[in-house]
């Protein structure tokens, strides 16, 4: 997926810019999800529960208020440069 994104990205790039610089970047998707009573990964059942995105290193990052959309979160993206 990472290679698929980098790629597709790296060709728009040098359509719309037409620079012969590369720039080197890298790019992770993350799908939000909801914990049940154990404390395991499930979809959300409503808008107002805690959602969570996992971190490269396995920790939790809450979905903020802000990042939601018509109450629920997005994917998110994260690209590095």
């Amino acid at each position: 997926m990472r290679w698929l994104f980098s790629w597709a990205l790296r060709r728009w790039e040098r359509r719309s810019v037409r620079c012969k610089q590369e720039v080197p970047f890298t790019g992770t998707f993350r799908l939000p999800f909801a914990l049940d009573d154990q404390g395991m990964a499930k979809e959300p059942d409503s808008d107002d529960e805690d959602m969570f995105y996992l971190g490269d290193d396995g920790q939790l990052i809450p979905v903020q208020p802000f990042e939601r959309v018509f109450g629920f979160p997005p994917v998110r993206l994260e690209v590095t440069f």
